[in-house]
């Protein structure tokens, strides 16, 4: 697992989180990595690339008036995560394919 290149599909666990340094209410994802390899989320499609055992919390968050300064009329691409693991434990974060269905045919 892991070194052939596959990707394993998880099924995270859910909760609600409170922690003060994470917004309040926020759904939250964790999953235990229990060695390298990459690993998608059934919910999200999120993939992590992982070089070793560690757990991994995220969620996905509100875009908040910070983030969203200098953009104008324009609208985010897609969702704002907020992820959390030991550090050096993941390597890399492949993010899910977002499109906008404007209803026009092309």
């Amino acid at each position: 697992m892991g070194h052939s290149g596959e990707t394993d599909v998880f099924t995270p666990e859910l909760g609600k989180d409170h922690h003060e340094d994470w917004n309040s209410g926020y759904r939250y994802y964790r999953f235990h990595c229990l060695g390298a390899g990459q690993f998608q989320c059934k919910y999200t499609n999120l993939v992590f690339e992982m070089k070793e055992k560690a757990e991994v919390l995220y969620s996905i968050v509100s875009w908040g008036s910070v983030q969203l300064d200098g953009m104008g009329q324009m609208q985010p691409a897609g969702p704002l995560y907020n992820i959390d693991c030991s550090k050096g434990s993941m390597c890399k974060l492949h993010l899910p394919h977002c499109e906008i269905n404007s209803g026009k045919v092309i």
